[in-house]
């Protein structure tokens, strides 16, 4: 009816308009005859076109097996005008409907005729129920992370629909993926799904550039990663300080790699952690130096979805290390995976044998006689998913438990029966020790096995941490050739430094004197029974008063938890976009109320360090007696210098005291001594400031006026 009563409009114009004889009629002008031409003419053109309107096709659902099996439901579109999708016509909505009883256990992955692929959810809604008419837009204005089970209503997708708007065909099949992640007699079926097209479509961001490293990992054929291992090529962008780090930009690293997923409870977790191995052209394994770090082959991408503040695990590596204990170093960077953004992961060194790593004995099939066999060894106390052997002794209060380990080095499929005998024999030996009544003899008692060094800076990080995990799974363990166990390198923090539901306010509670048997994986009992011991809870707590004097010390700590914020500013942003776990409670259970900003997350943690520190000051068992001459005591030792591996400071510790009786110098390895760098004194501990010196290797004097021999330590500024 518009174009008709416009068409009779026009002709009773040209009528009046040709009656007269000037154009400069009161009521009619060539102009307005133009823009009613033009109108008639869009509309013409428009009613012979096919209006852009929403097209749904529905597909069929079908079984979803609990077999840890990925499974397809194919849904065929044709005749979609215009094919072509882009921001005008595109790919809007998804919507599905489930049967499921665990929802965390299904990942569900829309894929398009030409291969492009997004995820709708993985990892999402704990042992809820159901996805009930659960729909997806890219304009809603909940994200599904934060909704609860059933999932009635539209959410934000974790991946991006606007990927299949650029360009691509929409006709063809498109395609379900669901993969039910942990097999275990909860199957479930798809009712029904449906897309739908439509205008206004959405498009990807575009990124504008991270003032952090960039991971670009595009793996074959764009496949899903899962547990078995994919080829993919990776590419890292770390530009000059200062510069953004571009997607298009020329990669400091460019070549194959290996990856697949890892981890326990954090692989049920939406932003999914990833093991990788470095690749040369064949597909060897080949070691490479990524971010500066020390050249290997095996790394990890490890997620942060459940640490809001991205340095529990990171912070406290970096602490071991600086106390003088090997744990992995790490670099921050934003994955893309596949083209899509992924948020901040960390690049991180997994736990092997390694000059630079775990540093032991290598071992081969041949070392099967003392003292090849001796070690090195590197072995662990978690689930029991990986062959290892159970111990024959039980924890205290439990009647059907036993201790299981696992071997980490030699692998379980490299590890001869020798060496797995000999491994599993030293082990119950030194349990053995620990369980008889002369468990503290320093003969033939529990030290004659183990370094208690080490089990120290074990026990007293991990209860700073107050990390529950610390003493039940991810429980590393390592025997050099001719030496004692050793614990660690520590791992796995990411559950720690939380106001959790059943943490009191104080923070209170000795972790490692929780029940063995209360948990998922027993508790290991040793650290409780060696703290038993009051020489070594004594010098656990000289240790302590050490420690809190350097390393865990709340102004070196919080200097560098905000450094850490500046770094992230930007980055988090983006992370938190992405994910929408800001001010919500993921992962791991947290009291509320849940911070909403990330700065408020910062101070959260912080003051988290605050209450936990003090509180362990406070009831730390055992006394700190510097004098030597104390009954029950050991003689100090005359230094202890750490760590080798300095970024600022380096520590000398003088078990005495008695700080004004030592001179420290600096010098060159040419014995040229250097400008005395700037020195702090606290709690028997020097604090050498060694930050404005160069890159290389330095030594340090530390000579004692009353005639004890001067000790020379090297130290590498990094």
């Amino acid at each position: 009816m518009l174009i008709i009563s416009l068409a009779v409009n026009i002709f009773q114009d040209v009528t009046l308009f040709q009656s007269h004889k000037y154009f400069a009629a009161p009521y009619i002008c060539p102009m307005m005859l133009k823009k009613r031409y033009t109108l008639l003419l869009l509309l013409l053109v428009s009613a012979c076109t096919k209006p852009l309107t929403a097209q749904t096709y529905t597909g069929a659902g079908g079984l979803i097996p609990d077999d840890g099996g990925t499974y397809y439901y194919d849904l065929p579109v044709a005749n979609l005008q215009p094919a072509a999708l882009n921001s005008l016509h595109g790919l809007v909505e998804v919507c599905l409907s489930i049967d499921h009883t665990y929802d965390s256990d299904l990942e569900v992955l829309l894929i398009a005729p030409d291969g492009t692929n997004t995820y709708l959810f993985r990892g999402i809604g704990g042992d809820g129920d159901n996805f009930n008419g659960t729909c997806f837009r890219q304009d809603a204005s909940d994200k599904i992370t934060a909704g609860l089970p059933p999932f009635a209503g539209t959410y934000t997708p974790q991946g991006n629909l606007g990927k299949f708007n650029l360009g691509n065909n929409g006709n063809g099949v498109w395609r379900l993926q669901i993969h039910d992640t942990y097999p275990a007699a909860d199957e479930g079926t798809l009712l029904s799904w449906r897309i739908s097209f439509g205008v206004n479509a959405p498009v990807p961001a575009v990124f504008s550039g991270s003032d952090i490293p960039l991971f670009i990992v595009n793996t074959d054929a764009s496949l899903p990663i899962d547990w078995d291992k994919k080829g993919a090529q990776l590419q890292i962008i770390n530009n000059a300080p200062g510069m953004l780090n571009q997607l298009t930009d020329a990669p400091e690293y460019s070549g194959r790699i290996g990856i697949s997923l890892r981890g326990a409870f954090s692989s049920s977790l939406p932003q999914k952690p990833y093991l990788v191995e470095t690749w040369d052209a064949d597909g060897q394994d080949t070691s490479v130096a990524l971010l500066n770090l020390p050249a290997e082959n095996d790394w990890i991408l490890q997620a942060t979805y459940n640490d809001k503040v991205f340095l529990r695990n990171k912070q406290l590596f970096d602490i071991a290390r600086e106390s003088g204990q090997y744990a992995p170093r790490t670099r921050y960077g934003e994955l893309f995976l596949n083209g899509e953004y992924q948020g901040i992961y960390f690049l991180c060194e997994k736990i092997k044998v390694d000059k630079n790593r775990v540093d032991l004995k290598k071992m081969d099939e041949l070392d099967n006689a003392l003292p090849d066999v001796s070690g090195g060894y590197i072995f662990k106390h978690d689930y029991p998913d990986d062959p290892g052997w159970a111990s024959q002794w039980m924890p205290p209060n439990c009647s059907d438990r036993l201790l299981e380990f696992q071997f980490v080095y030699p692998k379980p499929e490299r590890i001869t029966p020798a060496q797995a005998e000999y491994l599993h024999m030293y082990v119950d030996s030194f349990e053995t020790a620990l369980r008889s009544d002369h468990f503290a003899d320093p003969v033939i008692g529990f030290r004659k096995y183990v370094d208690e060094a080490s089990f120290m800076d074990y026990l007293l990080l991990n209860e700073a941490a107050r990390n529950g995990d610390g003493y039940k799974k991810s429980l590393y363990f390592n025997k050099d050739r001719n030496g004692k166990i050793k614990a660690g390198p520590i791992w796995d923090f990411d559950w720690a430094l939380k106001f959790v539901p059943w943490a009191d306010d104080e923070l209170s509670l000795l972790q490692y004197t929780l029940e063995p048997c209360n948990e998922d994986v027993p508790i290991i009992y040793w650290f409780a029974r060696m703290m038993e011991d009051t020489t070594f809870a004594n010098q656990a707590a000289c240790r302590w008063a050490t420690l809190r004097a350097t390393v865990l010390d709340t102004t070196q700590l919080f200097q560098s938890i905000d450094a850490t914020a500046v770094y992230l500013q930007q980055a988090q942003q983006r992370h938190y976009e992405y994910w929408g776990t800001l001010g919500v409670n993921v992962g791991t259970p947290e009291n509320g109320p849940i911070p909403a900003t990330f700065a408020d997350e910062m101070e959260r943690y912080k003051e988290f360090f605050r209450r936990r520190l003090v509180w362990l000051d406070n009831n730390l068992p055992g006394v700190c007696r510097t004098n030597s001459a104390t009954p029950g005591n050991p003689p100090p030792a005359s230094f202890r210098i750490f760590p080798t591996l300095v970024q600022q400071y380096v520590y000398i510790e003088i078990p005495a005291g008695n700080l004004e009786n030592y001179a420290i110098t600096l010098a060159d390895l040419q014995g040229a001594v250097l400008q005395t760098p700037g020195i702090r004194q606290q709690s028997g501990v020097f604090a050498l400031d060694l930050s404005a010196y160069p890159p290389g290797v330095y030594v340090i004097h530390v000579t004692s006026a009353s005639s004890t021999p001067t000790a020379v330590r090297v130290v590498k500024v990094i």
